[in-house]
């Protein structure tokens, strides 16, 4: 499950390391279609903020299933990126280490990244 706190930590991340082409490339890497961008219904402040808001309600609208993989690709895309300083990497590889995985949910909580899957789920995911 992708939190509201998280979700935000990456619209900020895009807002200031990003322009509005490579977040647009962020997400259809991940795998949103073009069409899937939608108007935000909240104001957001700024461009960059508006567009990676627009994409993500747009997702939730068009396709909620792919939703959390869309968010988890574009979220190791980030991390993988050297522009992007290290304590927001950090963070970033933590807090996918605390979404569970679908097979996990069962067992209990453990993330999709622990067990040292980082570089392998985030590759496997783009």
């Amino acid at each position: 499950m992708i939190t509201q706190g998280f979700l935000q930590k990456l619209a900020v991340v895009c807002k200031d390391h990003y322009v509005l082409r490579t977040i647009d490339d962020l997400f259809l890497v991940a795998g949103a279609e073009l069409m899937w961008w939608q108007k935000p219904l909240t104001e957001s402040y700024g461009d960059r903020i508006t567009r990676f808001y627009g994409w993500t309600e747009g997702i939730k609208a068009k396709s909620p299933r792919q939703y959390d993989s869309i968010i988890i690709n574009i979220a190791c895309q980030i991390a993988d990126n050297q522009v992007v300083p290290q304590r927001d990497r950090d963070f970033i590889t933590t807090q996918l280490s605390l979404i569970p995985s679908e097979n996990n949910e069962e067992q209990g909580s453990e993330g999709l990244l622990s067990k040292g899957y980082s570089d392998l789920f985030c590759q496997v995911a783009i």
